[in-house]
């Protein structure tokens, strides 16, 4: 299976101490919580090795929740969380497993995913078939590119605000759409404040956007 996101997966190696970090880490009853006393001899490696997990996802996600797609730029702890897609308190081999990583708003992941597994399409033999997207209800943050199920148009011009997601008929994209309520993200204050039908919003945002470009050379 090709990799639809940059940078691939594979550009992101564990260093020798890293490995040796997680392994030990992985021996503890929370090999995640690095502020436990159980991980104090590694816990410089384990925080260096988060931050690297988080720009590496962030990349790879443009700044954006993996989920709905929120801007997650210059966003930090209290607004990006680093995503584990299958749970990890439920799967701990999956811990540190860089394809079962990603990275999400907190709305999405503490408001809906949690720890939640009915997302999976096999609970039994996920840990085997954990690198396979079809092993997902859900659109995955790294097997599946996101836009090719989903498509999100947002635009904010002073208080005035345009969201929607427009999905294809592919059963991945009914189910995170439903999932992650992401009807309630969708909003048109255009229409509202100046009289715009709402499918001419579209060719709105179009214009303005080439109007900024110019103004900007």
């Amino acid at each position: 299976m090709s990799d639809p996101l940059q940078p691939p997966l594979t550009d992101f190696v564990f260093t020798a101490e890293e490995e040796e970090a997680v392994e030990f880490a992985l021996t503890t009853s929370k090999p995640w919580k690095h502020e436990h006393d159980d991980l104090k001899g590694v816990r410089a490696v384990l925080v260096a090795l988060k931050d690297r997990v988080r720009s590496f996802h962030l990349k790879r996600q443009s700044s954006k929740c993996c989920y709905c797609r929120m801007n997650l730029h210059g966003g930090g702890s209290f607004i990006v969380d680093r995503e584990h897609i299958v749970p990890k308190d439920k799967y701990r081999d999956l811990t540190y497993v860089i394809s079962n990583l990603s990275v999400a708003c907190k709305r999405c992941n503490m408001q809906f995913k949690k720890d939640d597994v009915g997302f999976l399409i096999s609970r039994d033999t996920i840990l085997t078939n954990h690198g396979s997207s079809d092993q997902y209800r859900f659109i995955h943050p790294n097997f599946d590119k996101y836009s090719q199920f989903i498509k999100k148009i947002s635009y904010e011009e002073d208080d005035q605000v345009y969201v929607k997601y427009t999905k294809s008929d592919h059963p991945k994209a009914e189910y995170t759409y439903s999932y992650f309520d992401l009807r309630a993200l969708e909003v048109n204050s255009f229409d509202q404040g100046q009289g715009i039908d709402t499918s001419s919003v579209t060719n709105l945002i179009r214009e303005r956007l080439d109007q900024l470009v110019s103004q900007l050379g």
